[in-house]
């Protein structure tokens, strides 16, 4: 898996407008030019449910792939809270 491969799926992006994790990853995927739905969790309580009921979390950003599974979209491990190949090996991880 790499940022080519990530647009052959379905991508959703679990957001709000304030969220500073949230703003870094859209800037990363514009860079990397990847093709994805917003979706406010403010503006539709009813994804935040949804989010908070598949994850056990409300803490945002995460990545919804093909409708299936959610990722994180912030790597508190991680300098700067992300880290491509811990996206990713979380993706691949999630498909095997």
């Amino acid at each position: 898996m790499n940022w080519q491969t990530l647009n052959q799926h379905k991508i959703e992006m679990y957001s709000t407008q304030w969220c500073g994790d949230c703003i870094r990853l859209k800037r990363i995927f514009a860079e990397k030019k990847v093709n994805y739905t917003e979706v406010d969790i403010e503006q539709n309580p009813e994804a935040a449910k949804e989010l908070q009921a598949a994850t056990g979390r409300s803490a945002i950003p995460f990545v919804k792939i093909d409708g299936d599974f959610f990722i994180r979209g912030w790597h508190s491990e991680a300098s700067g809270s992300w880290d491509d190949t811990i996206f990713f090996n979380e993706i691949e991880e999630k498909l095997s």
